[in-house]
């Protein structure tokens, strides 16, 4: 049996040309925006490969992913990676967890998609360890209204974390 990365350069030379073509004709982009979107599509495929559903086609979960990518570069929520950084911690994370990078990305995507009071309020309880308290002092609101901010924060972001 092959290992997966033996696996996934064999997919990859198979389909990758096929991504391309189908995504300059579905979407238009010239010829470096299509291959930046193969590539990350490549990259959120490996990442996801153990999900993935080996009785199904992995053409059409392939071209799933990347027209979800074209889609998002369309719209401007497209981020490429930093080919040294990411994917060097990709392999790193690959070791553990490999949906750990994936999910990481996803969730950096969703919180650039939230508004600005989303985003911020999800940033004092969550990334600067705030207290309701704190956040309600800092806002000058009381803590229900803190409280139904950061609930309705974490519903937007559930659900553009979904989406993608």
């Amino acid at each position: 049996m092959l290992s997966k990365e033996k696996q996934f350069e064999l997919l990859f030379h198979q389909h990758s040309k096929s991504l391309r073509n189908f995504l300059v004709s579905r979407f238009g982009y010239d010829k470096q925006n299509v291959e930046d979107i193969v590539q990350e599509t490549f990259v959120k495929a490996y990442i996801k490969f153990e999900r993935f559903d080996q009785s199904r086609s992995f053409k059409a979960w392939l071209f799933g992913i990347g027209i979800n990518t074209a889609k998002r570069w369309r719209y401007g929520f497209f981020e490429p990676l930093s080919v040294v950084s990411d994917v060097q911690l990709v392999a790193y994370y690959n070791q553990e967890n490999p949906e750990l990078v994936f999910e990481r990305q996803s969730i950096i995507y969703a919180l650039a998609c939230l508004r600005d009071s989303d985003r911020e309020i999800l940033e004092f309880v969550y990334f600067q360890g705030l207290s309701l308290e704190q956040v309600a002092e800092k806002l000058k609101k009381p803590i229900s209204s803190v409280k139904q901010r950061i609930n309705r924060a974490l519903k937007h972001l559930s659900v553009e974390v979904m989406a993608r």
